[in-house]
């Protein structure tokens, strides 16, 4: 199935308008400031206002825990990225 077919199969439109959530410095990365509620709280936020403004779907990246390791994580990011997220 060519990519444009499987959008259009999972978002019932073909150019889907797709958002990223950027979660706070996740806890054991250097920049870690926030507890995983905290961070949770406004994950969540920036979901409920890209899909007031109409996007069709949405990307969670952690991006604020550099410097990047290469490899194996600590356990505590995928904890966090897991941890409270309720849809």
């Amino acid at each position: 199935m060519a990519a444009n077919q499987l959008l259009a199969s999972m978002f019932g439109r073909p150019k889907p308008l797709i958002g990223m959530i950027h979660v706070a410095a996740l806890p054991s990365s250097p920049g870690a400031r926030l507890a995983v509620g905290e961070i949770a709280r406004r994950a969540a936020d920036d979901a409920r206002l890209l899909a007031r403004a109409g996007f069709d779907g949405l990307i969670v990246e952690n991006m604020h825990d550099t410097p990047y390791v290469a490899g194996v994580q600590d356990p505590a990011v995928t904890a966090a990225m897991t941890a409270g997220w309720r849809g």
